[in-house]
């Protein structure tokens, strides 16, 4: 098992480690995150395009071994809570604010809730523009919703299991009939 840890700086693994090695634990503390992509590359091998955009320190504990598809998984969430996400183009991943990942394809390396997608959901029995009104505080700041009259149907693209919550969300609304809709003014 090779262990890598840091405070400030971080110690690389080198290819020949990646190779031999079967699990690892990151500990990284305020470490930028371009070295943080670059060590997720010495141990899954993926080559990263990294935008001019993505920029800041992340922190990684992680105490418990993980193999290569579990670090990747990591580096889903990790670019995830930093605003970021990873869109798979050809051999390479690009690493791209979230805002610049909307309809592109994401990046398959495990955890569907972690990959940015674009849905159309149809809609049938509700006001389209009252239910974009509704929808929207569930998308994330990066995210995207519109509803749109032409094609009767709510455009949203976010984080997977953000984009289920809203056709959940939205499967409601279009069950309930007008008599089981209460609207509740808010004072404050």
């Amino acid at each position: 098992m090779l262990v890598l840890s840091s405070l400030s700086t971080v110690a690389f693994a080198t290819s020949c480690y990646a190779a031999e090695a079967k699990d690892w634990t990151l500990n990284l503390k305020d470490v930028d995150i371009r070295v943080f992509l670059e060590q997720v590359s010495n141990i899954t091998g993926e080559n990263f395009v990294v935008d001019p955009a993505v920029k800041g320190k992340v922190s990684v504990i992680a105490t418990t071994p993980m193999n290569a598809k579990a670090v990747n998984e990591l580096l889903l969430t990790v670019l995830r809570v930093n605003g970021f996400a990873a869109i798979k183009a050809g051999d390479s991943t690009r690493v791209v604010p979230l805002a610049n990942a909307k309809g592109a394809s994401p990046m398959d390396m495990g955890d569907t809730s972690q990959k940015v997608v674009t849905r159309v959901i149809p809609v049938k029995n509700v006001n389209i523009e009252e239910a974009a009104k509704i929808l929207k505080p569930m998308v994330s700041p990066q995210g995207y919703l519109e509803g749109s009259v032409y094609s009767n149907a709510i455009v949203v693209s976010d984080y997977a299991d953000s984009v289920a919550q809203i056709a959940k969300a939205l499967e409601s609304l279009e069950k309930e009939s007008p008599a089981e809709v209460e609207v509740i003014p808010l004072k404050e």
